[in-house]
């Protein structure tokens, strides 16, 4: 096998050596024949080092496809991850930036609602500064007085209690005015004063506009009671035993017009003189008393009055405003210290009138105690005469204020005088009539209040209190 291969070889050298002969120039055979072997051989070596640098650079290039892969691989995986780092990263630096800028926002948001707030704040109050607003702006509604009509005597005084409503209005202020300077004037708290007989009408108003008004009557003084000498010609034509029940009245009369001390021991009657020591405290109903005691029928007697006057108002500071505390002597006190500038040794007290409407039978009562306390306090040896509240017209009570809820406050102040040992007088018991309500002859203002006292009316007063002041 391995001769017929070498012929064969050697063959196909001779003949590609005749082949060269012939086609090409003369030339060594043994030149040429190495020179194809050479060829040969550098063309086998030529191919098998070009196979295997091809086989070498394909293993390279597999391999630097395969590094080239793992390098892209890891190039790619770097690259993923940088980019996963890169999203992570960019989404942080992402959700910081929302952050800041919700942040910002909110910041912004707060800044703007400070401001807003503020700005509103400048605008509006807050809700309790807007509560304060609103009070500073309540509007009034209304004014009251304690009399839309009353009588006067000259040189007399009564005060009007003047309420503005709401009590919490923002502006209280108010302007009186009255038609005719001849017959009163009227000062900035509402005392009028009697000058002249005449009519006038006042008119008090508020700020916005509402009104109250008040008719006023002004009469002369009330001339003394007839003599006794009179009174007893009258009497006595009449019967004897009606002598006998009018003698009491004839004898307060007379001490009326005599001035002299004079006391019946078998009723108990005192005569004018008796009262030069006493001061009478009381609203509209004393201050009607007062100026029928000017001809003298309650001897030197001070009084304390004033229109409205109560338990409870006059328990108020003397700088308070709208109080209706008296004046006295051209002087304004609260009641405990009147009494005591007084310096009268009995008190008597009739108050409540203004009281049980508005502090119910209770408040008014608690009231009295109050201010009986501060009398005693500062005038410890004054003894204290508490007088009933009398009744009014049948057609003029109330809702609060009638003659049922009056007699529960008079039963009250029985109970208070007992316990405290004060002098009680049922004033009312000679006023009213068989039904309990005030007598039509007893009552001055019939078409308007309904309470208080004509002439008659106190001179059954005065009589009842000289019978029964030392009982």
């Amino acid at each position: 096998m391995k001769k017929a291969l070498i012929i064969f070889i050697a063959a196909a050298m001779l003949s590609l050596s005749c082949a060269c002969t012939k086609n090409d120039e003369p030339s060594d055979d043994k030149s040429a024949a190495s020179a194809s072997v050479q060829e040969s051989s550098e063309n086998t070596a030529s191919g098998t080092v070009e196979s295997s640098v091809q086989q070498s650079s394909t293993e390279e290039s597999s391999a630097l496809s395969q590094a080239s892969e793992k390098e892209a691989s890891v190039v790619e995986s770097s690259s993923a991850q940088n980019s996963s780092d890169e999203i992570s990263h960019q989404e942080s630096r992402e959700e910081k930036s929302r952050q800041e800028s919700t942040e910002q926002e909110s910041a912004q948001s707060m800044s703007g609602e400070v401001s807003q707030q503020s700005s509103e704040t400048a605008q509006s109050p807050a809700p309790v500064q807007q509560s304060s607003a609103v009070n500073e702006n309540v509007q009034v509604t209304g004014i009251t007085i304690s009399a839309q009509k009353t009588e006067m005597y000259v040189g007399g005084t009564f005060a009007l209690n003047i309420r503005v409503l709401p009590e919490n209005a923002s502006d209280k202020s108010i302007h009186i005015e009255w038609s005719d300077n001849n017959v009163i004037s009227v000062s900035s708290d509402g005392i009028i004063t009697a000058k002249a007989p005449g009519s006038a009408q006042i008119t008090v108003s508020s700020s916005n506009g509402r009104k109250a008004v008040c008719d006023v009557t002004v009469r002369e003084k009330p001339q003394a009671q007839p003599s006794q000498e009179s009174e007893k010609q009258q009497t006595s034509q009449t019967s004897q035993s009606s002598t006998q029940q009018q003698k009491p009245a004839e004898q307060s009369s007379q001490s009326s017009e005599s001035g002299n001390v004079q006391q019946d021991e078998a009723v108990g009657y005192v005569g004018a003189d008796w009262f030069n020591d006493a001061v009478f405290v009381g609203d509209s109903v004393t201050l009607k008393l007062s100026y029928y005691a000017e001809n003298g029928s309650l001897g030197n007697a001070a009084f304390l009055c004033a229109g409205s006057l109560g338990w409870n108002n006059a328990l108020w500071e003397l700088n308070r405003s709208g109080n209706v505390h008296p004046v006295m002597y051209g002087t304004k006190y609260t009641v405990d210290e009147g009494v005591k500038a007084s310096g009268k040794n009995k008190v008597f007290i009739m108050l409540g009138m203004n009281d049980i409407g508005l502090y119910g039978v209770d408040g008014a009562a608690d009231a009295m105690i109050t201010l009986t306390d501060r009398i005693k306090q500062k005038s410890p040896d004054v003894q204290i005469y508490i007088e009933s509240v009398t009744p009014m017209l049948r057609n003029m009570q109330r809702t609060y204020l009638n003659n049922k809820t009056i007699p529960q406050f008079n039963s009250r102040l029985r109970e208070i005088c007992s316990s405290r040992g004060y002098h009680y007088l049922d004033v009312a018991s000679v006023m009213k009539d068989s039904n309990g309500d005030l007598e039509y002859e007893n009552c001055s203002d019939p078409t308007a209040m309904g309470i208080h006292f004509t002439d008659t009316g106190c001179r059954k007063w005065v009589d009842y209190l000289k019978r029964h002041v030392s009982q």
